[in-house]
């Protein structure tokens, strides 16, 4: 892994006279990223994430907590959220520090981040809970069965009798 050092020193002369110095030093080698989990409505269900590149693996992320990770220069990364039972993936934000040092690109349920500096961004995943669908039990549905048959059976009774 190769580190680019710039130094920037700027001389500055104090009212005293004194030569005071500064140095901004910004080391180029790579992006360093946050993955977060916002829940809606608050919970503290785990996530399921799956990181692929140049090393494959998986975390978890409940909305208390974060993920960390080193992205080196020129790499791409894709980080997917796997689905959970009861939450849809509505949206996932980011805010980035150097906007022309990384690119973010949307994937199916997660991002494809390619690194072209040294930059710090935090993306959220946004989810939230399904509303349960309502069914019929199982002797709700037999209840709607006899009840369509009985009254196909009048109908059927009554077309006879009129005929």
């Amino acid at each position: 892994m190769r580190y680019i050092i710039n130094l920037l020193f700027v001389a500055i002369i104090a009212s005293s006279g004194a030569i005071l110095f500064s140095a901004n030093v910004k080391a180029q080698g790579g992006c360093t990223m946050f993955i977060e989990v916002e829940t809606i409505p608050d919970s503290s269900t785990e996530f399921l994430f799956t990181r692929t590149g140049d090393i494959t693996d998986e975390f978890t992320i409940d909305p208390s907590s974060f993920e960390k990770f080193f992205l080196p220069l020129n790499d791409i990364v894709t980080v997917t959220q796997q689905e959970v039972d009861g939450w849809v993936l509505r949206d996932i934000t980011c805010d980035i520090e150097e906007e022309d040092e990384v690119s973010i690109s949307l994937v199916d349920s997660g991002i494809t981040i390619t690194c072209d500096g040294n930059a710090l961004t935090t993306c959220t995943f946004i989810n939230s809970r399904t509303e349960a669908i309502p069914t019929l039990s199982e002797w709700g549905a037999i209840a709607l069965v006899l009840g369509l048959g009985a009254v196909g059976f009048l109908v059927i009774r009554r077309r006879k009798v009129t005929a």
